[in-house]
């Protein structure tokens, strides 16, 4: 392959085909060119890793064009280069980009190249040289036979599970078949250490260039940026998304999350698994002061089957909470306790203040246990789930129910909601219904799926977890947030869907 020099020359001199520096020379960066220097000044596979918008995939398809233009530094006779993403879609980004490249070489020489771009095939491959490239997803069935000089591999992290290990192993052979053939992998660091890219980046890699910001560095820091973004001085919008990315993190544990796998290259994973509060969240609702129950609350209840709980919980329109618990009788309290694995004493306090009693059934709690006790709020709506909702209106609440079908979506309205009016207010607690609020948190989890959609689950394997009242606190905060304002202080204009 040619030296060093000639690649950065060349670089150096193609246009940029999109963003602010559209129609502009490619500008190579310090850490680009330490990357040139490090990976082709030895024979080996290397390894790059870099926060998300960094601009990993312009200086793929500029190694890409590199591999098949005209007097390109790294053009061989009849050497084939592949560039492979997680999927031929992701592939065609960076193809894209080469055929942008390469535009005046394809203009000047329209009958030297062959271009191939349809739905399952990409190539540019030049009829003089016998240089070819050629773009894959990572499928292993499309990359036996292969017999490249260069591999490109295009994010590893976002390879599919199920594949990325029979198409790692497909590329490697192949690169065996010529005489100093080599891959560059690329991407953001995996979660775990076991993950087929993290493996490569802690293995016997000729060079390896890691940007990534520690776990305890401040995630709201620029100098914890740069230590992921290496050409954030020079990249002007990257920075701007960045400090957005940044903002909304600070405000939902869940983006901060994906901040810090994404941006930050923690080598974290994308989504969050975490409590519904956080503790400090829930120190807020403790900390504020409490205003006493004026006008009528929107009151969220969750009704337990088999031998769950049923609860409820009220908020008032000035953020005042309050919550309650009904069970069965079917076993003493010490024994609920050693079935669901907590702390002896844990449910006895909770019963010894009546935030949870009995109604003496020998099944589930009965809905009527459920709505004599809330008639005591006299709320102004009451909102539930679908599970046994015929039977909270044939127990003739006080005042109108709203079924929230809990599609997915509306799961996550209802938790940002809580999770929203918790950090910034107004949401309070009751000193009274503190403990049962905790002890219901403490085993309440939030997933966040690849959609950046949250659900709200029993923490950990423990499937006997009392999550009603966070759940209930969740139904009650997401109507909260969708009723109209109030037109005299401690009303509300109307019912909430």
């Amino acid at each position: 392959m040619a030296g060093l020099t000639g690649l950065e020359r060349y670089i150096g001199g193609l246009i940029i085909g999109q963003g602010r520096h559209v129609g502009q020379p490619f500008a190579v960066l310090p850490w680009q060119r330490r990357f040139l220097r490090g990976a082709f000044r030895q024979p080996d596979d290397a390894g790059l890793t870099l926060g998300r918008g960094g601009g990993k995939t312009t200086l793929i398809a500029a190694l890409g064009a590199a591999c098949v233009d005209v007097g390109g530094p790294l053009v061989e006779p009849n050497a084939e280069s592949v560039i492979v993403a997680s999927s031929f879609d992701q592939a065609l980004i960076a193809f894209r980009h080469v055929i942008h490249f390469l535009r005046p070489t394809l203009e000047a020489h329209k009958r030297r190249f062959r271009v191939q771009d349809s739905a399952n095939r990409a190539t540019i491959a030049d009829r003089d040289t016998g240089a070819m490239l050629r773009v894959l997803g990572s499928d292993p069935r499309r990359a036996h036979g292969l017999a490249p000089k260069l591999v490109i591999g295009d994010e590893l992290t976002q390879w599919p599970a199920t594949r990325i290990d029979a198409m790692l192993a497909a590329l490697n052979t192949s690169l065996g078949k010529i005489f100093d053939s080599r891959a560059i992998w690329i991407g953001t660091r995996p979660p775990t250490k076991m993950h087929p890219f993290a493996r490569i980046l802690a293995g016997d890699l000729g060079y390896c260039q890691v940007h990534a910001a520690k776990k305890s560095d401040p995630p709201y820091q620029r100098r914890t940026w740069l230590k992921a973004n290496p050409g954030l001085n020079h990249l002007p919008d990257l920075e701007s998304r960045i400090r957005r990315d940044a903002a909304k993190a600070r405000r939902d544990e869940s983006e901060l999350q994906s901040f810090k796998a994404l941006r930050l290259n923690m080598g974290v994973a994308e989504t969050l698994e975490s409590m519904l509060l956080s503790v400090d969240d829930f120190d807020r609702i403790c900390g504020r002061p409490v205003p006493d129950p004026e006008g009528r609350p929107i009151v969220g209840v969750d009704l337990g089957g088999g031998r769950a709980w049923s609860a409820a919980v009220a908020l008032w329109p000035t953020g005042r909470t309050e919550a309650l618990a009904v069970a069965n009788g079917e076993t003493e309290v010490a024994d609920q306790e050693r079935r669901d694995r907590v702390s002896a004493g844990t449910y006895a306090r909770l019963f010894a203040t009546g935030l949870v009693t009995t109604d003496g059934s020998r099944r589930v709690p009965r809905v009527e246990a459920v709505v004599d006790r809330v008639r005591g709020w006299n709320p102004s709506v009451i909102v539930a789930d679908r599970f046994r909702f015929d039977e909270l209106v044939d127990a003739r609440p006080p005042c109108p129910v709203i079924a929230r079908k809990l599609l997915p979506s509306e799961w996550d309205q209802d938790i940002r909601a809580c999770r929203r009016i918790a950090a910034d207010g107004p949401l309070s607690c009751d000193p009274a219904s503190r403990p049962l609020l905790a002890a219901s948190l403490a085993v309440s989890e939030v997933k966040t799926d690849e959609n950046n959609i949250s659900r709200l689950v029993k923490r950990g394997t423990n499937n006997c977890a009392r999550d009603d009242v966070a759940a209930a606190l969740c139904l009650a905060a997401g109507a909260w947030s969708r009723a109209p304002k109030p037109r005299a202080r401690g009303t509300y204009l109307g019912l909430v869907g």
